[in-house]
């Protein structure tokens, strides 16, 4: 290093100069991260409703399992426990699902959000499209869920669901 300062008169400011710059540089990335905004609640559980969809389709009763309180419970008298169960019964079938969400409104107040959607069930897996759905092979349920805020996650509390024709959204 003294042989480049001897060679290099600048070679200090030119070492000061890149390490100011590092520091502006570290301090602009960390003010960007603190004053930058998270996704507003509405987008983080829209996410969750689609990987808990894309989850649905895979047979991944973990992944969806992971997105329900510990204190869930529904109308039809399932709690936590008794819904696992329900989905695995479900898992050996071995049957594969599409899943299609539609008209997902999500109204979020405080630490609660409620989730009203329509969703079409299709037996057999792959399907791209809704005009590639044979209404046979469909079922679809209108859902009301409640989602709340725990730890800083979005969490199914509670869920309804009623059959609608799958006609209604083919």
């Amino acid at each position: 290093m003294a042989l480049l300062q001897k060679v290099s008169p600048g070679y200090g400011r030119f070492r000061m100069r890149a390490f100011g710059k590092f520091w502006v540089l570290l301090l602009a990335v960390l003010m960007w991260g603190c004053t930058s905004r998270s996704l507003p609640d509405e987008d983080v559980i829209r996410h969750i409703v689609r990987l808990g969809a894309e989850a649905a389709e895979n047979n991944d009763v973990k992944s969806l399992m992971g997105y329900v309180a510990d204190d869930y419970s529904d109308d039809a008298g399932n709690d936590r426990r008794s819904l696992r169960a329900l989905l695995l019964r479900r898992l050996l079938t071995g049957e594969r699902l599409t899943v299609f969400l539609r008209d997902v409104d999500i109204e979020v107040e405080g630490e609660r959000a409620l989730v009203d959607a329509r969703v079409l069930f299709v037996r057999g897996g792959g399907r791209v499209s809704l005009s590639e759905v044979i209404p046979d092979e469909a079922s679809a349920l209108r859902f009301s869920v409640v989602f709340v805020r725990r730890d800083d996650r979005w969490l199914v509390r509670s869920a309804a669901w009623e059959p609608i024709g799958a006609a209604e959204l083919l």
